[in-house]
C-alpha cells in the first residue's frame, strides 16, 4: 500500500468506514422515497396522526405521542423544502407531499447502524468490532423497510441504544471516573433518552428493563462472585478477571470493568437517573397531545391505551399476519406492507415491500446467539465441575467427567477473557429484555416487535465475527468474511422486495422461500 494510503487508513480509516456505512444506509433510505404515493401499511395511522398535530384536529391513538411528533416535524420542516415536481399521497382527507411524511424516518433509520457501532466500541474499546456491527445492522432488510415509511419503531430503537450508550458511557469501565468526570451527567442523559423511547411506544421499556438488570447482575451478581471467590472457591479463568482486587497502587485495568465501575452507582442513583428522570420526560411528552385531547387526562389516556390494547385479540381472524413471539428469530412470519400486481406486456409484475428480516443475518445472529449460549453453559458447568459446586459441595456431575475434562469445548475454541464475558452478558441479558416480556403478551404480535432485540443479536454475531478476523486463524478469518459477504449478497438479494422494486412473478416468488413468507 501507498505510505501516504496507509497513514490516511491508519488515522481516518475507523471514521472513513463509518462515514462510508452511514452514506451506503442513507443512499437506501432515502432512493425512491416517493414510491408508492399512498398510505402504506400503518402509515393510514400515524401519518394521519402527524398531519392532525399539524391542523389541530383533536383524535385517539393507544399509543404514547412522541412518534407522531418526529412525524409531524419532517411534515413541517418539508414544506420549506423545494422539492420539485414531487407525487403527493391524497386519500381520505389526507394530503401531502409523500416524500416529507417520510424523510425523517429515513434520516433517523440511517443513524441506526451508527448507533450499534457507538454501543459495540463502549463495551469493547475496539475499532473492528464497532465496524463490524455497524455492517451488520446496515445490511438489515426490516430495518431498511421500517426506516423508509412514516412508521413509529425506528424512533424506539434510535432513542433506546442512544440511551444505552449514555449508560455505557456512564459505567464504562471506570475509565472517565479516574480521570476524575463524574457519570451523573451521563446517567440522567441515559434515562432522558430512554424515558423518551418509551413516549414512543411502551415496549420502549425493554431498553430499561435491560439496564436495569445489567445493573443488578454486575452489582449484586458482582458482589456474590467476590465473596464466594475469597471464602470458598479457588481461582477461576471464568470469573478471575473480576474476583481479584488490584492494589491502590497498580494502575486501573485498560479494559471495560462493569463490575468495578457499576459500584459507585447506588440504587438511589438508578432510582433517581433510569425511574424518575424517564417518567418525567415520558409525562412532559404528553402536554401538546393532552391539549388537543383534552377528553381524557393524562392517567385516563394510559388506562384507555392499555384496555384498546387488551382488546386486541390474537391469531389470523384479527390480522393475516400475526405471528408468536417465539418465532421471530427464526423469521416464520413476515409482514407484507405493500403488495400490488401489474400486467405489462403479457407478464405479470409484482411490487411488493416485505417487512422481512435480512434472512441470512438473522439465522446467523440466532446460530451466534445459541453458540455462545452453550459456550457460556460449559464454561460455567466445567467450573462447577472442577470446584464440586459454588458451596464446596457436588452438584450431581462426576469431577472426572470425561465430556467435561477431556473434550475441547466451543468456550476454549473462544478463547474468552473476563471483558469478553461481560460483554457477552450485557448484549444477552438486553437481548433476553427485549424479547422474553412478549411472551406475556396476548394480543396479536407482529415480526416488528422483535427489531429492538434482534439488534443485540446483531451484535452477538458482530462480537463473534470480530474475533474470528482478529483471532490469526485463515480458517476462521475466511469464514467471518464468508458470512459477512453471505449477508451483503442476501441484503442484494431481498432488496427488490425491501424497496417494492417491480419483479417477473416469477422471480418473487423465488424470493419467497416458504409459504409462510406470504
Amino acid at each position: 500500500m501507498n505510505p501516504k494510503l496507509r497513514t490516511v487508513y491508519q488515522r481516518h480509516g475507523f471514521a472513513l468506514g463509518l462515514g462510508l456505512i452511514f452514506v451506503i444506509s442513507c443512499g437506501l433510505r432515502f432512493w425512491g422515497l416517493s414510491r408508492f404515493p399512498a398510505l402504506v401499511f400503518d402509515e393510514v395511522y400515524f401519518a394521519q396522526f402527524a398531519q392532525d398535530y399539524l391542523t389541530q384536529t383533536p383524535f385517539f391513538d393507544n399509543h404514547p405521542p412522541l412518534g407522531k411528533y418526529f412525524i409531524a416535524l419532517g411534515m413541517w420542516l418539508s414544506q420549506g423544502l423545494p422539492i420539485a415536481g414531487a407525487a403527493v399521497t391524497e386519500v381520505d382527507g389526507f394530503r401531502w407531499v409523500t416524500w416529507g411524511y417520510r424523510w425523517m424516518n429515513a434520516l433517523v433509520g440511517s443513524l441506526l447502524p451508527l448507533l450499534g457501532a457507538a454501543i459495540a466500541y463502549e463495551l469493547s474499546q475496539r475499532r473492528s468490532y464497532a465496524l463490524v456491527a455497524a455492517a451488520l445492522m446496515a445490511c438489515d432488510g426490516l430495518l431498511l423497510v421500517e426506516s423508509r415509511y412514516a412508521l413509529i419503531n425506528v424512533y424506539i430503537l434510535a432513542l433506546g441504544l442512544a440511551g444505552q450508550w449514555a449508560f455505557l458511557r456512564a459505567v464504562g469501565g471506570g475509565r472517565r471516573s479516574a480521570r476524575g468526570r463524574g457519570s451523573g451527567p451521563w446517567l440522567l442523559v441515559s434515562g432522558l433518552l430512554c424515558g423518551a423511547s418509551v413516549a414512543v411506544k411502551w415496549n420502549g421499556l425493554g431498553f430499561l428493563l435491560g439496564l436495569y438488570g445489567w445493573w443488578a447482575v454486575v452489582r449484586w451478581g458482582g458482589g456474590l462472585y467476590r465473596y464466594l471467590g475469597q471464602r470458598l472457591l479457588p481461582p477461576s479463568p471464568l470469573f478471575a478477571p473480576h474476583l481479584r482486587r488490584s492494589p491502590p497502587s497498580l494502575p486501573p485495568s485498560p479494559l471495560p470493568d462493569p463490575w468495578r465501575s457499576l459500584q459507585a452507582v447506588t440504587l438511589g442513583d438508578l432510582l433517581v437517573s433510569l425511574a424518575v428522570v424517564p417518567f418525567l420526560i415520558y409525562r412532559w411528552v404528553w402536554v401538546p397531545h393532552l391539549g388537543l385531547n383534552p377528553e381524557y387526562d393524562f392517567w385516563q389516556s394510559q388506562t384507555q391505551g392499555l384496555s384498546s390494547h387488551a382488546h386486541v385479540g390474537s391469531g389470523r381472524d384479527v390480522h393475516p399476519y400475526c405471528s408468536p413471539w417465539w418465532s421471530w428469530t427464526l423469521l416464520v412470519r413476515p409482514v407484507a406492507y405493500w403488495y400490488q400486481t401489474e400486467v405489462r406486456d403479457g407478464k405479470t409484475w409484482v411490487y411488493d415491500v416485505h417487512a422481512l428480516g435480512n434472512p441470512l443475518l438473522w439465522w446467523l445472529s440466532a446460530w451466534a446467539i445459541l453458540f455462545v449460549v452453550l459456550s457460556l453453559a460449559w464454561g460455567i458447568g466445567g467450573w462447577l465441575v472442577s470446584v464440586g459446586g459454588p458451596w464446596g459441595v457436588g452438584v450431581g456431575l462426576p469431577r472426572s467427567s470425561a465430556l467435561m475434562s477431556s473434550s475441547p469445548s466451543p468456550w476454549d475454541r473462544l478463547e474468552m477473557n473476563g471483558s469478553d464475558l461481560w460483554i457477552l452478558g450485557y448484549l444477552l441479558l438486553n437481548y433476553g429484555a427485549n424479547w422474553i416480556p412478549w411472551a406475556g403478551v396476548s394480543r396479536c404480535l407482529f415480526l416488528y416487535h422483535h427489531m429492538a432485540a434482534s439488534i443485540y443479536g446483531f451484535l452477538i454475531l458482530g462480537w463473534l465475527l470480530d474475533r474470528w478476523f482478529r483471532s490469526g486463524r485463515s480458517l476462521l478469518w475466511w469464514a467471518a468474511a464468508l458470512a459477512l459477504g453471505s449477508i451483503v449478497l442476501a441484503l442484494i438479494y431481498w432488496l427488490p422486495i425491501y424497496l417494492g422494486l417491480p419483479l417477473e412473478e416469477s422471480v418473487f416468488r423465488s424470493r419467497i422461500w416458504f409459504k409462510s413468507w406470504y
